[in-house]
Order: structure tokens, then sequence, then C-alpha cells
């Protein structure tokens, strides 16, 4: 499992304790990692399965090759450190989206979530055997 934008790994400890062999979560922040490997630890799922990789999450994806089977991408709505200049989740998240997806292995799945307010996907097209909306759910 992949988690990009990890911050605290809220995503991770609840991959891993629903038995996922591996996670890989990912954060510029040290301070963020620092509380994921706390809570991952907490909860007893510390250990050599689990990465923590302090980097910027597109310029990660860029350099991946496709290789989990789940991805978590949480973004936050806004932030002045980007790969690509500053990122705006209203904007930028179908090229977020699109790179996500070139991480998975045939047949993965990803998870887009963002707490932006009047967000609205354009996601139409994407490689992907299926995109569905799951807000209202």
């Amino acid at each position: 499992m992949l988690n990009l934008y990890g911050y605290t790994g809220a995503f991770t400890v609840a991959a891993a304790k629903g038995g996922a062999r591996s996670t890989t979560t990912v954060d510029l922040s040290g301070v963020y990692l620092a509380w994921c490997e706390e809570n991952l630890r907490e909860n007893g799922l510390d250990g050599p399965s689990h990465h923590l990789v302090r980097a910027e999450a597109e310029g990660f994806l860029r350099a991946s090759s496709p290789r989990w089977d789940v991805a978590v991408l949480d973004p936050p709505s806004f932030s002045t450190v980007g790969a690509d200049g500053p990122l705006d989740v209203a904007r930028d998240h179908r090229r977020l989206v699109e790179r996500a997806l070139g991480a998975l292995r045939a047949g993965g799945v990803l998870w887009f979530s963002t707490n932006h307010q009047r967000f609205e996907p354009a996601l139409d097209g994407l490689a992907a055997r299926e995109v569905r909306e799951v807000t209202a759910e």
C-alpha cells in the first residue's frame, strides 16, 4: 500500500491493521513521518515492512515504477511546495491522479481524497478500468 501525502499515517495504520503486507508512506515533513512512525509503533505495527519516505510526492511518483496494489492519494488543498511548482488540488488533481495510477500494478486500486470545499473532479478519460465518485456514499 502506498500512502501519498501521508501526514500522520492514518491510512497507513488502517491498511496495516487490515492486513497489508507492506506499506510505503511518503510525506515531505519529517515531523509528520515521525508521527506516522509513532502511530505504527503504538499499534504494534512497526518493523521493516513499513517504509517511511521523506520526499515530495510528485517527485517520488516520477521516479517510481508500478509496484503497489493499492495507493491512497490525499494531497493538501494547496501547497507552495511541489515538483511542478505550487500545488492547487482543484487545478492539479488530474495530473496527480495520473501519476499515482502509474505507480500501481495492473489491477491496482487508487483512492483519491481531498478536503477542498468546492472541489469539482476532472477525471473523465483517465487510463483506468473504472472511475467511481463515492463522495455521497
